[in-house]
Parts: C-alpha cells; sequence; structure tokens
C-alpha cells in the first residue's frame, strides 16, 4: 500500500479517492491501508522522475526518449555515451538538458563501438553509465562477437 501510494503520487492522482474506494470495498478492515497509502504519497521522493503535473485533461505526455532519460536518473546514471543514430539522439539530448541540474556528463562518440566502450570504461571506474544508439549498434556488435561453438 504504502508502494502504491508512491505510484499515486507520480502518476499525479489524488490518493484520497483511492483510498475512498478502498473503504468502500473493504469497509472497516482496509483503515490501516488508506493511512499507508497517503505514506506513501508523502514519502514519495521528489525529484526529476514525477510526470508533468497539470497537463491536458489529466493526462501526461511522456516521449519515449523522456522515459527512457527518466528512468535514468532514477538509476542513478551519471555518464551517457552516445553515437547519434536514430532513436539514439533523443535521449542524449534530454539527458545532455539536464545535465548540469543532475551531474551527468554526455558523451557523442565517433562511432557505436566507441560508445559503448566509454560506458564500460565508465562503469569499471564505479561510475553507473549506459550507452545509447540504434538498433545498429546490436548488429555491429553480433557480428564482431565470437561464434559460441
Amino acid at each position: 500500500m504504502v508502494l502504491l501510494g508512491a505510484l499515486t503520487w507520480f502518476l499525479g492522482l489524488e490518493v484520497e479517492i483511492l483510498g475512498d474506494l478502498l473503504r468502500e470495498r473493504f469497509g472497516d478492515r482496509a483503515e490501516v491501508n488508506p493511512r499507508a497509502l497517503e505514506l506513501g504519497a508523502g514519502r514519495a521522493p521528489r525529484g526529476p522522475w514525477s510526470l508533468p503535473r497539470g497537463s491536458s485533461a489529466g493526462k501526461h505526455f511522456l516521449s519515449g526518449s523522456q522515459g527512457v532519460g527518466l528512468g535514468a536518473l532514477v538509476a542513478g546514471c551519471r555518464f551517457l555515451a552516445s553515437y547519434p543514430m536514430t532513436p539514439g539522439p533523443a535521449g542524449m539530448l534530454y539527458l545532455a538538458g539536464k545535465s548540469e541540474e543532475y551531474g551527468i556528463v554526455v558523451e557523442q562518440a565517433e562511432d557505436e563501438i566507441a560508445a559503448i566502450n566509454m560506458a564500460l570504461g565508465a562503469s569499471y571506474a564505479g561510475v553507473r553509465s549506459m550507452a545509447t544508439t540504434s538498433g545498429g549498434v546490436f548488429r555491429l556488435w553480433w557480428r564482431a562477437s565470437p561464434s559460441p561453438g
């Protein structure tokens, strides 16, 4: 219930409505649950991962690149290496826009292999890191890897 309360805050929903639904469904047996919902909503960490408030008709608009960027921020990513092949650049630009605010280093590599090597090097140094690019990098990596067998 605490986690559900935090999720309710994250999605911009009203905790009281969910609490009322619980009381309606479970009666007196549910009384501890609405309090747990409120606790979760009150203690949900505020940060870059909250969805924008006050958007059109109660709906939130978030691109896939923003979703990946928010996920990286929540996960503690502090280094991004990217080779700008679509759809990689949108995620790179989103995180680059947040770089000063959240202490993220964003590097544009000369090719996909360099981007992966940069991310690996940063991770070996103890920095939470990631690489973005298109699906082409996976094909290159697959062809370069030794055959299993």
